[in-house]
């Protein structure tokens, strides 16, 4: 696997060339609930932070990649985005946001079991 490329399937209408990603912390959940939702005030109240390419960076996420857009493959009522990784950084020493399996779980606990 190349580790310079990063992907992912957004609807057909968020497509960039250039992206930032963010790794949210353990204690965001309140605040990716409330991104995930639809409405005007979704993103109101983020600490937004300036990245250095055109990305814009979450206050308090865990990590970030930057990538730059490599293809776009049609995928159904999405589009499968592939990414060359210009560049990442872990900003904050504490365990990911990771969902799973329709809620929110911890790293190392058992699921699936």
């Amino acid at each position: 696997m190349n580790r310079d490329l990063l992907a992912r399937q957004p609807f057909k209408s968020r497509v960039f060339s250039d992206s930032g990603y963010n790794v949210l912390a353990s204690d965001q959940a309140a605040l990716c609930k409330r991104m995930a939702t639809r409405g005007p005030d979704r993103f109101a109240d983020v600490d937004w932070i300036k990245g250095s390419e055109s990305e814009l960076r979450i206050g308090g996420a865990v990590a970030w990649i930057s990538c730059h857009l490599a293809s776009v493959t049609a995928a159904g009522d999405h589009d499968f985005v592939l990414g060359h990784v210009r560049a990442t950084a872990l900003v904050r020493d504490t365990a990911p946001l990771i969902f799973h399996r329709g809620g929110f779980t911890e790293p190392n606990s058992s699921v699936g079991n």
